[in-house]
C-alpha cells in the first residue's frame, strides 16, 4: 500500500518526480553547520525554516518549529504540543567560527498562552523605520482534552522594537487554511501563499494525486480599528503550490515560487491589489522545485529550490526510510532570467531539505524544514557568473 501511494505521489509532482538536471556540488569547502540551543529550554533547535534580515542588516530573524515532533503529538493527542520560536541570528564575523549558538525566542512571551508554530515570514520597514513582523502561524486547537487536535492557521503580526517583539493582531479565517507564505506590504496590508486551493480532505488530495494547479494568493487588508474585521479577497489562482513571495519595491514585481511547477513566476503588484483574479506576466523555469526567497546582492533573487520534490516529500513524511533530501540554493537575476549556483549538497548529507537562503556580504546563511541548526557558509557571495537556467 505504501509503494502505491509512493508511485501516486511521484504521478503528482510531475517533473518533480525526477531528480533534475547534472549540478556539480559546491559550497562544501566554505560551510560549516551551526548548532542553535533555546536559552530557556536548553534543547537544540531544528526547523528553521524562514528568515529575513533585521533593517539594520545586523540580524537575521527566524521561525523555527520542530514539525516531526509536533506531528508525533498531535498524533498521540498529547496533553501539550511542542511549541515553535522565532530567533534573531547574528549576522556578524562572530558566526563564521561559531559551532554552537544559544539564543532567546523572543516570541516567547506570545506563545506561553497560545498555539505557535511560525511557517512563513516577512519583514516590513516602514517609512518612520518601524519594523513590522508577520507570521504565518500553523496552529493546533481542540474544544477538550479527550478531543483531537485540528490544525488550524493565523496570521500574526507584530512590532521589532530592538531585539524585543510586541504582538499587535491576530487575523484568523477559515481562508487563511493552507497558508504557506506572507508578504507585508505594510501594517495593515499583506499578501498570502497558499500551497492548496482545498482546505484538506478529498480536495486537497485531488491537487496532490493528480497534479492540480488550485493555488492561490490572498489579499490581506485591516482596518483602522482592531474591531474592524479583515478584508480577504483571492488576488490569484491557478498556481502550481505556491510557496515563497518576494517583493521588488522598485519595479512594483512580486516574485510567487510555484514549487511543483518548478518555476518563479512574477505579478504586478498594482493587480494583485487591484484586480478580480491577477494573471502572472512571466515565469522563469527553475529546473527544481523553488521554496522561499530572499534579496540578494545586486538585485539578485536568492531562491532555495529542491531538486527531488519526491525525495523532499518522502524525507518530510518519514516514509520508507528516506532521510534526507538535496539541498539548492541558487542566485536570479530576474531580468536576465539566469541563475548561479551559491550552494548545491546533492544526497542532502551535510544539510537536507534546505528551504532558505539569506545573502549578506560576506556569508550565505541557510536553513531547512526539518534540519536543526542552520547552514553558514563564507565566500558563496561573491559576484557570480551567469550559468544560464
Amino acid at each position: 500500500m505504501m509503494r502505491r501511494a509512493a508511485v501516486l505521489f511521484c504521478l503528482a509532482l510531475g517533473p518533480g518526480c525526477d531528480d533534475g538536471p547534472d549540478r556539480t556540488a559546491t559550497g562544501f569547502e566554505n560551510c560549516h553547520r551551526v548548532q542553535i540551543i533555546d536559552a530557556q529550554t536548553g534543547a537544540a533547535v531544528r526547523g528553521l525554516e524562514d528568515m529575513a534580515v533585521t533593517a539594520n542588516g545586523a540580524w537575521a530573524l527566524a521561525s523555527a518549529y520542530d514539525r516531526w515532533g509536533t506531528q508525533d503529538a498531535v498524533e498521540e493527542n498529547a496533553a501539550l504540543l511542542p511549541q515553535g520560536a522565532l530567533y534573531l541570528i547574528p549576522l556578524d564575523a562572530a558566526l563564521l567560527s561559531k559551532e554552537k549558538l544559544t539564543l532567546t525566542n523572543i516570541a516567547q512571551n506570545f506563545s506561553s498562552d497560545r498555539d505557535f508554530h511560525p511557517h512563513g515570514l516577512d519583514l516590513f520597514v516602514g517609512p518612520e523605520g518601524k519594523q513590522t513582523i508577520a507570521v504565518i502561524n500553523r496552529t493546533f486547537e481542540r474544544e477538550d482534552p479527550e478531543s483531537p487536535w485540528v490544525p488550524s492557521t493565523t496570521l500574526e503580526a507584530f512590532a521589532l522594537e530592538g531585539q524585543e517583539l510586541r504582538h499587535e493582531r491576530t487575523i484568523a479565517s477559515g481562508l487563511l487554511c493552507r497558508a504557506n507564505d506572507v508578504l507585508a506590504l505594510s501594517g495593515r496590508q499583506f499578501l498570502v501563499s497558499r500551497d492548496h486551493g482545498a482546505c484538506g480532505g478529498l480536495g486537497a488530495v485531488l491537487e496532490d494525486v493528480f497534479g492540480l494547479d488550485r493555488a492561490e494568493i490572498l489579499r490581506i487588508s485591516v482596518g483602522g480599528t482592531k474591531a474592524a474585521p479583515p478584508q480577504i479577497e483571492i488576488a490569484a489562482e491557478g498556481v502550481a503550490f505556491a510557496n515563497g513571495l518576494a517583493l521588488d519595491a522598485k519595479s512594483g514585481a512580486v516574485y510567487v515560487a510555484a514549487t511543483r511547477g518548478e518555476r518563479i513566476s512574477s505579478y504586478q503588484l498594482e493587480d494583485l491589489l487591484n484586480l478580480p483574479k491577477a494573471a502572472p506576466l512571466k515565469s522563469l523555469q527553475t529546473d527544481a522545485g523553488p521554496d522561499n526567497l530572499s534579496w540578494g546582492q545586486e538585485g539578485r533573487l536568492i531562491a532555495a529550490l529542491h531538486p527531488s520534490l519526491w525525495r523532499l516529500g518522502f524525507y518530510r513524511k518519514r516514509w520508507l526510510g528516506v532521510d534526507r533530501s538535496p539541498s539548492l540554493i541558487v542566485s536570479i537575476d530576474p531580468a536576465a532570467q539566469t541563475q548561479t549556483t551559491l550552494f548545491f549538497d546533492p544526497s542532502g548529507a551535510r544539510f537536507s531539505a534546505a528551504t532558505i537562503g539569506i545573502q549578506t556580504d560576506d556569508l550565505l546563511l541557510i536553513g531547512g524544514v526539518v534540519e536543526p541548526g542552520v547552514m553558514v557558509c563564507v565566500g558563496a557571495t561573491e559576484p557570480p557568473q551567469n550559468e544560464g537556467t
